[in-house]
């Protein structure tokens, strides 16, 4: 072969396979918008104390995309909590850290979901701290490509030294921001 052969096939080639190259890609699968912050009120009724009737959560939460459907999640939701025997509101706090499996990662997304949960009470006689386990289930819509609202279900059991286990169940509207 002659070198003008030779220069024109490497001058060429280069074109080709850059041609090849665009044509034969394949799908990206970068993850988008895999974290949400988000905001949820709610009724809570528990069981805590004798003295502690239901309350107010107001969640502020957020979440992180693993993988194959798991989110890793957070919830602190302050409270207001009604006392039984006077009426009177005090102020609690409620967390949550945990799992929860997304069925399907369209628009239309049902979950369910366990976790470790905490709640603090501040009583007038005395604080309390309590910790135990709860699972939660829900399902969220997305009305804008980054902006969900849903509704959950939640139950939760908590232990305490020297005190009976005791139970907190309800139920918050969530709207979240995915980013």
């Amino acid at each position: 072969m002659s070198s003008d052969l030779i220069g024109i096939l490497r001058t060429g080639a280069r074109p080709l396979a850059v041609a090849l190259a665009l044509f034969a890609t394949t799908q990206a699968s970068a993850q988008f918008s895999n974290k949400s912050l988000g905001l949820a009120l709610g009724y809570m009724k528990m069981n805590a104390d004798p003295s502690v009737d239901w309350a107010v959560p107001l969640s502020l939460e957020g979440s992180l995309y693993i993988e194959s459907g798991f989110d890793l999640v957070i919830r602190v939701a302050p409270m207001l909590v009604t006392n039984k025997i006077s009426g009177l509101q005090l102020f609690g706090c409620s967390f949550n850290l945990g799992v929860r499996y997304l069925f399907s990662e369209e628009s239309l997304r049902p979950y369910v979901g366990i976790g470790l949960a905490g709640l603090y009470l501040d009583r007038v006689d005395q604080q309390a701290g309590y910790a135990g386990v709860g699972a939660f289930a829900g399902l969220d819509y997305f009305v804008a490509d980054s902006i969900s609202i849903g509704a959950r279900a939640f139950a939760n059991i908590y232990l305490m030294l020297n005190t009976p286990m005791t139970e907190g169940f309800g139920a918050q509207g969530v709207v979240a921001t995915y980013f």
